[in-house]
């Protein structure tokens, strides 16, 4: 009896031991090939382009394969096709050029063609471009350096670029073998164009400007203060900041030559000194330093109304001094210029005005903000209102963006590119849609990389004013509206 009951055990047990062994590898095959137990209605290839440099190039075909409901199969094997010969993998990497079918195929489904092109630039241009990666515009000095010169060929108006040795380039229709790095001694304007089998470039056009020295102008400045305590030594360490940027070089050659600065960086020619006396009916404690009193010693938050009265009061008169305030705070914007800066200033706002200039002396000057056909000169403040944390701490560079505006000068980036950046034409504006490069240049509208370095832009270590921002604002000083006539 117990033979036969053990007997029976095992005999179940094998029963058992091949069932599971039957559904074990039942789920394994609908596991490894679930997407090939369905009915494939679509296979869809697309590639990332249709034309490809011969040895030099390749195209990534992509594949969607879908079910008779339209829905995507995921990780369908897919076999890919070049001119109907198998192609090892989705990467078809030519040789030669010529036109090529592109297919695929799966499960008997055979996919839509996509013909591409590979093309042999030096067989293949149809026309060539010249491109130039420098400043247009240089000022004729020891580091007016123009930028490089490259080539590309335009295809099916597509553009690949062109090395090849028999690029010929012209300097004033005279052929040179240097492709950058020009220096022009000379002020006028210079030609380059480019050749290659028969075609011809477009012309890129350098203006070179001659130094220009001026009459140095001097304005004096009278600082007044709301709740803060400024020492002498900050004071004095604000007009020097002026100074530096606006009527010496603080820039280096080095700097220029290097790229790190725009070539057109000149001296404004324009000083700032500490207010020495007061006019009649005024007060000042010490050189250029006015200090409001307040009753009970309280300095509540200034508000537009309460900036007003202030002025009214202490104002002195904008036609003979800049008149700059410094306050702990304040709660409105001051049109018509945009007050906020969340660029690197540290937090600081200044409020300024834009001057008007005679219509026709200087285009575009007046299209910003609301100042923009003809302001009453009632309407504008003839004042500079700063943040006194920023601009007496870490960053006291901050005032020269600031009169520069009151000079009559735009934020190169303020419009970015929609509108004519600062109507500037030696000054680059970034375009901010684009990431910045490695090496923290930015794209600019214009096309070529460059490193934001213009007082009026919005980043930190600010070095320079340009040539054509030094005729606006001395433009300014001689037509503008409550100017400083220190002439």
């Amino acid at each position: 009896m117990s033979s036969i009951l053990g007997a029976l055990s095992k005999s179940n047990f094998f029963l058992e031991m091949k069932r599971s062994l039957l559904l074990a590898l039942t789920l394994v095959v609908m596991g490894c090939s679930q997407s090939d137990m369905l009915d494939v209605r679509l296979v869809f290839i697309s590639v990332d382009k249709d034309i490809a440099l011969d040895e030099r190039d390749q195209i990534v075909i992509t594949a969607e394969v879908k079910d008779n409901d339209l829905n995507l199969i995921e990780g369908a094997a897919v076999q890919y096709f070049v001119d109907g010969a198998a192609l090892n993998g989705n990467i078809f990497r030519p040789d030669k050029r010529g036109n090529y079918i592109l297919s695929a195929e799966y499960q008997g489904v055979e996919s839509n063609r996509v013909e591409v092109r590979v093309i042999n630039v030096e067989q293949d241009v149809e026309s060539i471009n010249l491109i130039y990666d420098g400043y247009r515009y240089l000022t004729t000095n020891e580091w007016s350096i123009s930028g490089n010169f490259s080539f590309e060929a335009v295809i099916d108006n597509k553009a690949f670029p062109l090395t090849a040795p028999e690029v010929q380039l012209f300097l004033q229709e005279e052929e040179v073998e240097e492709r950058g790095q020009f220096h022009f001694l000379e002020a006028g304007r210079y030609d380059f164009q480019a050749s290659f089998s028969g075609f011809e470039s477009n012309t890129v056009s350098v203006e070179v400007r001659a130094q220009k020295k001026f009459d140095e102008v001097v304005i004096p400045v009278i600082f007044h203060v709301y709740g803060v305590e400024p020492t002498s030594t900050q004071i004095r360490r604000l007009v020097d900041t002026l100074n530096n940027s606006f009527s010496k070089s603080i820039y280096l050659r080095e700097e220029v030559i290097n790229g790190l600065v725009n070539p057109n960086a000149v001296n404004c020619f324009i000083r700032f000194e500490l207010a020495a006396s007061p006019p009649e009916g005024r007060e000042m404690q010490s050189p250029g330093l006015h200090i409001i009193a307040s009753p009970n010693n309280e300095f509540p938050l200034l508000s537009q109304a309460a900036f007003t009265e202030l002025e009214n009061e202490h104002l002195w008169d904008p036609d003979q001094f800049i008149n700059i305030w410094l306050a702990e705070g304040y709660d409105f914007d001051f049109p018509p210029v945009n007050s906020n800066d969340e660029f690197g200033s540290g937090g600081a706002r200044g409020l300024v005005y834009s001057p008007f200039l005679l219509e026709g002396t200087l285009p575009g000057l007046f299209t910003i903000g609301l100042n923009d056909k003809g302001p009453s000169p009632d309407g504008l403040s003839p004042s500079i209102l700063l943040n006194s944390g920023s601009v007496l701490g870490e960053h006291p560079d901050y005032i020269v963006n600031r009169v520069g505006y009151f000079l009559g000068l735009f934020n190169i980036g303020a419009a970015g590119c929609q509108l004519s950046g600062d109507y500037c034409p030696d000054t680059f504006a970034p375009d901010f849609r684009i990431p910045n490069a490695p090496d923290n240049s930015f794209p600019s509208c214009e096309g070529p990389y460059f490193l934001p370095s213009n007082h009026m832009s919005f980043f930190r270590n600010y070095t320079n004013f340009t040539y054509d921002q030094r005729e606006r604002m001395r433009l300014v000083l001689t037509n503008g509206f409550l100017r400083p006539k220190a002439l």
